[in-house]
């Protein structure tokens, strides 16, 4: 405790002292764009504030399911209001470490861009460093458009790529991207986007530029809340590089997690005979690249699986198709069926139950693994397939 309270006596100092985080301490707290540029320093000509899309409402159509209640998760969110998307371009601006953390050139953290799952902005850890990365220079017009969360297929394709299009809808034509390029499905889409490894500077913890002009796209999905522009954007780039190729393609797929390190469903084998009587495909999407998982799913009229950043892939299904997402009882995800409710699919959800004793030691349930009924699961697949 006292170690922590010298700490914090150490860290004040630094933040009410004249040097920058560029030279010792760190950034002198946190504030939003909005915040930012109703402060004192809108002053300065060449900061600029671009929107791209006004914020308007989504409604959403209730999911389908044999279970007795509407979970209030879903119930909860049959509206929501979308934020405007945006491009701030800053002059000096920063950009530090492997979270892509934006400051400005008064020493304040960007709290839009700046947050984990469920984070609040005063817990970033940089505003709790003695000292940052040393800052290195760059002269140009450097794009931000990695953030936290990158590495997860997830979002990758609805948070980190749709800031590519923003860009691209205000006319910005950065010099270089601050990215996370280092997982495969990453450098395929990056190379069907046309932005080469030698437009790319990786995010990193050693990462702390100064840029001229410091390009930073606004997140788009709001986490589970995907706004249409977004699947349009997917589609239009994706789908087109998909038709080009002869991926397999079946009707009915199952979605397997066997090879995830949680959520997995442990009585897989004993619902596998079930799944192949009604003429389902057995999937693992570990085993296949980007453009193979594409047209797997957009060929797909009825799909089952559980809750997985795999499902991200229906963004690019027909409307209409068929979805049944698994659920443990523990952890309920809104997200996918958000998204299809933005595509257009018939989206219909089951829960199984969590057995604690042979389960994850973390206590978080976004990890347990569960079990899948049986009876519930025939009664689920017949209502799918009638």
């Amino acid at each position: 405790m006292r170690f922590n309270f010298l700490n914090n006596i150490i860290l004040n100092i630094f933040r009410n002292s004249p040097f920058s985080s560029e030279i010792i301490g760190p950034p002198k707290g946190f504030i939003s764009v909005k915040k930012w540029l109703e402060s004192s320093f809108k002053g300065i000509n060449s900061v600029n504030y671009k929107e791209i899309h006004p914020s308007f409402k989504i409604k959403r159509n209730l999911p389908k399911t044999i279970h007795k209640e509407i979970q209030p998760i879903f119930l909860n969110n049959c509206e929501f209001l979308s934020k405007p998307t945006f491009v701030i371009n800053i002059p000096n601006g920063r950009v530090h470490g492997k979270r892509a953390d934006i400051i400005t050139p008064d020493d304040k953290l960007l709290s839009d861009f700046s947050l984990e799952f469920y984070e609040r902005a005063h817990d970033n850890p940089i505003l709790y460093r003695f000292a940052l990365r040393r800052v290195k220079k760059y002269a140009g017009k450097l794009a931000v458009i990695s953030s936290c969360n990158s590495t997860n297929y997830y979002h990758w394709m609805l948070d980190i790529l749709p800031r590519i299009e923003l860009l691209r809808l205000g006319n910005y034509i950065p010099d270089k991207y601050v990215i996370d390029s280092s997982r495969n499905f990453q450098k395929e889409s990056l190379k069907i986007l046309k932005i080469s490894e030698n437009e790319i500077i990786a995010n990193s913890n050693k990462l702390h530029i100064k840029a001229d002009r410091l390009l930073v796209p606004s997140l788009p999905s709001n986490a589970a809340n995907t706004s249409g522009w977004v699947c349009d954007f997917l589609r239009k780039t994706f789908l087109e590089e998909e038709r080009a190729k002869n991926g397999k393609n079946y009707e009915r797929i199952y979605i397997s997690r066997a090879q995830a390190a949680f959520r997995r469903l442990l009585n897989e084998e004993e619902i596998d005979p079930l799944l192949e009587k009604h003429g389902f495909k057995k999937i693992i999407l570990e085993n296949l690249n980007l453009t193979d998982q594409i047209s797997l799913f957009s060929s797909a009229k009825i799909i089952v699986a559980p809750h997985g950043a795999g499902l991200t892939n229906i963004v690019f299904s027909n409307p209409n198709t068929k979805l049944l997402e698994l659920f443990p009882q523990t952890y309920i995800n809104h997200c996918f069926w958000t998204l299809s409710n933005q595509v257009g699919l018939d989206y219909h959800y089951m829960i199984g139950e969590v057995n604690h004793l042979n389960n994850n030691s973390t206590g978080n349930p976004i990890y347990d693994d569960f079990v899948a009924d049986i009876k519930m699961l025939e009664k689920s697949l017949l209502n799918l397939t009638k």
